[in-house]
């Protein structure tokens, strides 16, 4: 640790090793100091508001009186001073004349306080502002109101006014509209201000309250008659071709038989079995010539191939028509014949019936012929 002594020699004062002369600003008697080398004469430099020698005084402005106006008084501060003024006056040194609340009262029912040095002063009620109270506070400019509703300005509040599908003081709660509309087991999907009900099959309409008609969609094809089968069902029935039963003469004979006029009569019974479509759909023709129902070498032709239609001499004038187009047409080979339309190998077989009666015995015989 050094070591420094002050020594004097001379009127001049010395540091010891190392030897310097003696600043006496070293002591620190103030921040800004400056002084002569080897003696102990020093100068402070003070800061404004201050003053002594080593700047530890501190000036004070109010014994120049720059208050004024009556009952104002003074208040020293460092470097400066602040003037409190009496009710009427104001600024700085109270040199002006400031409103007071015998001048001028606040609007919209604010309470009008004097306060000193200032002047008049209005503490406003909820929802105004201003020097007055004279501006209404505009609640809406936060933007309180949410997904577009409509925000209107109220004295200390607002309104908000909702687009539809939603609700709540903010308009922030959304309409649950999936309150049960659906019905028949649909899906309800809740959306803004609506709602769309997904149908399970077989339904539909907007709450899916409508059971489908499956058959408006005509899906069974050829002729065939669609039948509704309730939900989500339908059932083709195909047209199947016609059994025609065709007594003929029979009438005739019975009105012989009743006035009792001798005779021979037959009854021809003639059954028409003819085939059509099938599937679910009616979509499949039925091949009647697979069974190969024209015999000794005729050839077989399907009333229901519309190709034939204007070709063959039987199908030559009549258009396509479903009412025809079950069976088939035999051509049979030179040296055959038969009426091949709707017939079945084109055979007669015929049946001798016993006699009815006594008297039919002696007169009468029925004559049944049967056409396959």
């Amino acid at each position: 640790m050094e070591m420094f002594l002050l020594c004097q020699k001379h009127s001049i004062l010395h540091l010891t090793y190392p030897s310097y002369l003696y600043d006496p600003c070293l002591d620190g008697p103030c921040t800004n100091c400056t002084s002569v080398l080897g003696t102990g004469n020093y100068t402070c430099h003070c800061p404004a508001g201050y003053t002594g020698q080593n700047c530890t005084e501190d000036i004070d402005e109010c014994l120049e009186n720059p208050c004024v106006g009556h009952k104002s008084f003074c208040v020293n501060t460092v470097n400066g001073y602040t003037c409190h003024c009496p009710i009427g006056l104001g600024g700085t040194d109270c040199q002006d004349n400031v409103t007071t609340c015998l001048d001028r009262e606040c609007q919209n029912e604010g309470m009008c306080v004097d306060v000193p040095d200032i002047g008049r002063r209005c503490h406003c009620p909820p929802g105004f502002e201003g020097e007055n109270c004279e501006e209404d506070i505009n609640d809406c400019a936060l933007e309180p109101c949410k997904n577009g509703a409509i925000c209107k300005d109220l004295v200390n509040g607002y309104k908000c006014f909702c687009v539809p599908g939603f609700q709540g003081y903010h308009c922030d709660l959304d309409i649950n509209e999936c309150t049960a509309p659906c019905q028949n087991g649909a899906t309800c999907l809740d959306l803004v201000a609506m709602y769309l009900c997904q149908c399970v099959p077989g339904f539909q309409g907007t709450d899916c309250e409508v059971n489908i008609d499956e058959c408006n969609s005509a899906p069974c094809l050829n002729h065939g008659s669609c039948i509704d089968g309730g939900v989500n069902q339908y059932r083709c029935q195909c047209w199947t071709g016609t059994m025609n039963i065709l007594f003929r003469l029979l009438n005739v004979m019975m009105s012989y038989w009743h006035i009792g006029v001798k005779g021979h009569f037959s009854l021809l019974i003639t059954f028409f079995f003819t085939a059509g479509y099938e599937g679910d759909n009616c979509e499949v023709d039925i091949d009647e010539c697979q069974l190969a129902p024209c015999v000794n070498g005729g050839q077989c032709f399907q009333r229901s191939d519309v190709l034939q239609y204007g070709q063959l001499p039987e199908l030559s004038t009549a258009p396509f028509s479903y009412d025809q187009a079950a069976g088939y047409i035999c051509h049979c080979q030179p040296g055959f014949t038969g009426k091949s339309q709707q017939r079945r190998y084109c055979n007669v077989l015929w049946i001798y019936s016993a006699y009815v009666s006594e008297w039919w015995k002696k007169n009468r015989k029925i004559e049944i012929k049967y056409n396959f």
